[in-house]
């Protein structure tokens, strides 16, 4: 599965703010700070749905795995 490119650089303007799912102090890098999420739980949430649509895959599985690790060594609490 394909993700969107991180950007190296925050959105000029853009503030921090919490995570709305795992608590962590982030800033917005694209969408995902219209919801109030980080790049790790906006993407999760997309495989969340995903699974939630067209039944989960080992390759979906392995993706939210990786993310949510991820996720966790920011800092995040799942």
């Amino acid at each position: 599965m394909k993700f969107r490119k991180l950007s190296n650089r925050f959105q000029a303007g853009s503030g921090c703010y919490n995570c709305s799912c795992c608590g962590r102090k982030t800033r917005s890098t694209g969408d995902e700070g219209d919801l109030s999420l980080c790049f790790e739980c906006y993407e999760m949430s997309g495989i969340e749905n995903l699974m939630n649509d067209q039944g989960e895959t080992p390759e979906l599985r392995a993706d939210y795995e990786r993310l949510k690790q991820a996720c966790i060594e920011k800092g995040g609490r799942l």
